[in-house]
C-alpha cells in the first residue's frame, strides 16, 4: 500500500524571500498591526522611554501589545506560550519584526499597564463605530464566572470560618482531655513524652485559631463578606453546579456583527442588579445620545423591575424574564388568581380580601404584603394555596395593580 511520502529534510527549496510574503492581505495579524501603529500609546496611559534614555534598550510598548492582542485572537494567553509563538509561528514573527520577549517582560507589560489596556479597549470601539460595524439597535447581555488564582482552600467566607473555628474548639478540648488523663495516670517516659506532644498540638492548633479568628474580623469588615488570601478582590461564587473563586464577568455585544461594546468584571454573586449598569455602559460605549433609544436583551438572572425601571429613565428598551418566585403550596394558586380591588384589597379565588397587612424590603426591593390569617383558617383549598397555616401576597411596588 502506498502511502504520502514528504520531502527530503536535505532537500534545498525555493520559499519566499521574506516573511511578509507568508501573511496574505487578507490575514487579520495585518489589521492588528495597522491598529496599533494608529494610536497613540502616550495618551493611552502607556510609558515610553525617551530615545536618550539612560540604561538598557526596553520593548516598545507597541510590539509587546500586539503580542497580547494577536494572542487573544490566536486564544493564545499564556506569557510563555507567547514568548514561544514570537519564535515559532510567522505571524507573531511577522508582527513583531522577529522580536522574541521572554515571558518575564510580556507578563509584567499586562501586569503594569491595565488601566492602558482598558483603554485600548476604547480605542477599539471608536473605530469599529468610525467603520459603521455597531448596528447601535439591539444589545445583548450576559455574564460568566472566570476563575482567580486562588484555590477554594484559600478562600473564606464567615460561615466557613465559624464552623472551622467550632471543629478547632472540639480538637482542644479533646487534647486537653487526654492531657488530664496523661496527669492522673503514673509518670512514665512514655506517658512524659506523649504529654509533650499532646502540648505541642494543642499549641499549634491554638495559633491557627487565632489566624481564623483574625480572618473572621476581616470578613466581617470586608464588602463582599469574604476574605481571599492569594487574589485578594476574588470572591468564592457560586450558579446551580457551578462553584468557582473569582469574578463575576459581564460583557455585551452588539447584535450587527456579534461585536463586543462593553465588559466589566464585577464581585456581584448574581447578574440581578447589573442590568441597568451594563445597558447604560453600553448605550455610552457606543455614542449614543440621552435622546436616542436602545433595546437590550438579557436572559432570566437579570429580570428585575428595579432594573427595569432604571432602564426606562435612561431611554433603554429592556427585555428579560421576570426571575421564578418560590412556588406557594402545590402551584395551583399563582399569584396571577388574585384580583385586585379598589379598596387596596386582593380577592383570593375563593373569594374572601387580603387586606394590606405590611410592607416588606429585600435586596432593595419594595413588596405590599397582603394576607388575613383568620380568614384562611377552615378553607378547603388552604393546603393547595401554601404550605403554611395561612397565604401571604407579595406584590413588588413595580407591579401595576
Amino acid at each position: 500500500m502506498a502511502f504520502v511520502q514528504g520531502l527530503d529534510r536535505n532537500q534545498p527549496l525555493l520559499l519566499p524571500a521574506s516573511v511578509d510574503d507568508y501573511v496574505s492581505e487578507e490575514n487579520p495579524v495585518r489589521a492588528i498591526d495597522a491598529f496599533v501603529d494608529s494610536i497613540d500609546l502616550s495618551s493611552a496611559g502607556f510609558k515610553i522611554k525617551a530615545d536618550k534614555a539612560i540604561g538598557r534598550a526596553s520593548y516598545h510598548p507597541a510590539t509587546l501589545l500586539k503580542i497580547y492582542l494577536w494572542g487573544y485572537f490566536s486564544r493564545v494567553r499564556s506569557s510563555r506560550r507567547l514568548e514561544h509563538s514570537c519564535k515559532t509561528n510567522l505571524e507573531a514573527i511577522w508582527l513583531t519584526s522577529h522580536l522574541t520577549p521572554d515571558h518575564s517582560t510580556i507578563s509584567d507589560f499586562r501586569k503594569s499597564n491595565p488601566k492602558a489596556l482598558k483603554e485600548i479597549f476604547k480605542q477599539f470601539n471608536i473605530v469599529c463605530l468610525q467603520l459603521n460595524l455597531f448596528g447601535k439597535e439591539l444589545v445583548a447581555i450576559d455574564g460568566s464566572f472566570i476563575k482567580a488564582v486562588n484555590s477554594k482552600s484559600r478562600s473564606f467566607t464567615r460561615g466557613k470560618l465559624v464552623k472551622l473555628i467550632k471543629q478547632i474548639d472540639k480538637a482542644v478540648s479533646k487534647y486537653l482531655e487526654q492531657l488530664n488523663t496523661s496527669d492522673e495516670g503514673a509518670p512514665s517516659v512514655d506517658s512524659s513524652k506523649a504529654k509533650e506532644l499532646l502540648s505541642e498540638k494543642l499549641e499549634r492548633i491554638r495559633l491557627k485559631k487565632d489566624k481564623y479568628e483574625t480572618l473572621l474580623t476581616q470578613c466581617e469588615e470586608s464588602p463582599t463578606g469574604q476574605v481571599s488570601l492569594t487574589d485578594p478582590d476574588s470572591i468564592q461564587l457560586r450558579k446551580r453546579n457551578q462553584h468557582v473563586v473569582g469574578y463575576n464577568l459581564q460583557i455585551a455585544v452588539d447584535e450587527k456583527h456579534h461585536l463586543a461594546t462593553s465588559c466589566e468584571v464585577t464581585q456581584h454573586h448574581t447578574d440581578h442588579k447589573l442590568l441597568s449598569k451594563m445597558a447604560q455602559q453600553s448605550k455610552s460605549d457606543l455614542n449614543i445620545s440621552s435622546e436616542d433609544s436602545l433595546t437590550v436583551v438579557a436572559d432570566t438572572g437579570y429580570g428585575s423591575g428595579s432594573e427595569f425601571q432604571k432602564c426606562e429613565q435612561s431611554n433603554i428598551v429592556a427585555i428579560a424574564p421576570m426571575q421564578r418566585r418560590k412556588v406557594a403550596g402545590d402551584g395551583s394558586f399563582d399569584v396571577s388568581v388574585f384580583e385586585y380591588q379598589a379598596d387596596d384589597t386582593y380577592l383570593c379565588p375563593e373569594g374572601k380580601a387580603l387586606p394590606r397587612k405590611a410592607d416588606d424590603v429585600r435586596e432593595d426591593m419594595s413588596y405590599r404584603v397582603y394576607y388575613n390569617s383568620k380568614l384562611c383558617k377552615g378553607c378547603p383549598q388552604l393546603g393547595k394555596c401554601t404550605n403554611g397555616k395561612y397565604r401571604k401576597v407579595k406584590i413588588s411596588e413595580y407591579k401595576d395593580s
